[in-house]
């Protein structure tokens, strides 16, 4: 906080530098007790790579990322990609490509941070400077966190689940009703802030060396679904 009212770091970088030194922070911590179990440690880099989203589809996908491109399917077949299909939309095609080769190119480097998407990508954060001030954090090929820089005005908030609800409900999914509460919160005021969903059950796995979420979940209900026989 004291760097951000310094002005020495804008608040989504000082918000992933905390979310670098929570990770370092517990993976030191847990060393001893992983190592207890007669299983390697996670050796995270002494420092993540931080990569914008347009950075990473250049060096692992060989692809300039236009927001909203009708063409980047087209484009990404002709530079060798498989899973993208003519007719494929931005958003399909985007992910498509970030599955196919940016993913595992992340993978390469240890653990990474994935940051600056193009606004069309933004869900429900800022956009400022023509990108989204949004970050997301791999280990491997695990996605482990997603940040934002928290959009505050409430219309705009509105405005962006409304479509996104639209999207749904045309594609002929199930549409959840929006959170009055949420909206009545935004009115409210907020000052800046920044969130971050972790995945703590992932990264406690990534720490044991475990394969699935089992050996991590900490408590466990009657099954979902029972199959027929």
């Amino acid at each position: 906080p004291d760097l951000v009212n310094a002005g020495a770091l804008e608040p989504l970088d000082a918000f992933i530098d905390q979310t670098e030194a929570f990770l370092q922070e517990t993976a030191a911590r847990l060393e001893p007790y992983v190592t207890a179990l007669g299983r390697t440690p996670l050796t995270l880099p002494a420092k993540l790579p931080r990569l914008t989203v347009a950075e990473a589809f250049r060096r692992f996908g060989g692809l300039d990322l236009v927001d909203q491109d009708p063409e980047l399917a087209a484009r990404a077949r002709r530079a060798g990609f498989l899973s993208p299909r003519e007719g494929d939309d931005f958003e399909t095609a985007f992910f498509k490509v970030l599955l196919e080769k940016i993913e595992p190119g992340l993978a390469t480097l240890g653990a990474a941070v994935l940051t600056d998407y193009p606004p069309s990508q933004a869900a429900l954060a800022t956009v400022r400077g023509g990108v989204a001030q949004r970050f997301e954090v791999y280990v491997g090929r695990i996605e482990l966190s997603n940040g934002f820089e928290e959009l505050l005005d409430e219309a705009a908030n509105r405005a962006r689940i409304q479509e996104a609800l639209a999207r749904r409900r045309a594609l002929g999914y199930d549409v959840p009703p929006e959170d009055a509460d949420f909206y009545a919160a935004l009115r409210r005021g907020l000052p800046p802030c920044c969130g971050n969903a972790l995945g703590f059950d992932r990264w406690l796995a990534l720490l044991l060396g475990d394969p699935g979420l089992d050996a991590v979940v900490p408590f466990r209900g009657a099954p979902l679904y029972r199959r027929r026989e």
